[in-house]
């Protein structure tokens, strides 16, 4: 499979998502990674299990600051799982579906992290459960025969997982922009589930 027949592929499975700017920068460099992958004979689903373990250690680290790195380690795995599914046409239903289920588990324990540093509880599992929500309205659109999920918001899972690295560095460093930075993170996912739900809204009717 070459570039062009991924991107078509990758592009494809997610609504017809436009390749470019940030995108197609990350699935340029995620090509790159899953042929070295493939010649290994890494699977997809091992990815996806590391990405979840990785979570995992980013929670029992959480107070330290190399667990900063667990939580790139899990968002590039889950990055690259379907990637290499694709890249080694191995896509499958269930793939997707414990895919997305791991991607929901790891991103509750990223942001238990968030409460076990002495972030708020209420205000964490608030914005989690909002983005919680905008995925699975994705999901149950696509339950309903919806095929046209191509809706981008300002907080996507990568976005939520900046926000998550960015209150972790400001704690760190003692540097009083936690508090800003959840209130911006709580109103652009309030802003995206408004738009989400416009646009699925008008696709239902």
């Amino acid at each position: 499979m070459n570039r062009r027949e991924f991107f078509d592929e990758w592009s494809s499975l997610h609504g017809g998502v436009e390749i470019n700017g940030i995108i197609r920068i990350w699935l340029s460099i995620s090509f790159s990674l899953v042929k070295v992958l493939a010649v290994l004979r890494i699977t997809p689903h091992a990815l996806t299990t590391l990405s979840l373990a990785f979570a995992f250690a980013f929670l029992y680290f959480a107070q330290y600051p190399w667990a900063l790195s667990f939580l790139l380690l899990s968002l590039m795995m889950d990055g690259l799982d379907g990637s290499l599914a694709i890249y080694r046409e191995k896509s499958t239903l269930f793939g997707a579906a414990l895919d997305s289920t791991v991607d929901r588990v790891s991103e509750f324990l990223w942001v238990l992290g968030l409460i076990k540093i002495g972030i708020p509880a209420r205000f964490v599992l608030a914005i989690w459960l909002l983005g919680f929500i905008q995925e699975y309205l994705r999901a149950r659109a696509g339950g309903l025969g919806v095929r046209d999920i191509s809706q981008v918001t300002p907080t996507e899972r990568p976005v939520r997982a900046s926000f998550i690295f960015a209150i972790f560095i400001f704690e760190q460093l003692n540097l009083n922009l936690t508090q800003p930075t959840l209130w911006l993170w709580l109103a652009l996912q309030i802003y995206s589930l408004i738009i989400l739900t416009k646009n699925f809204r008008s696709l239902l009717q």
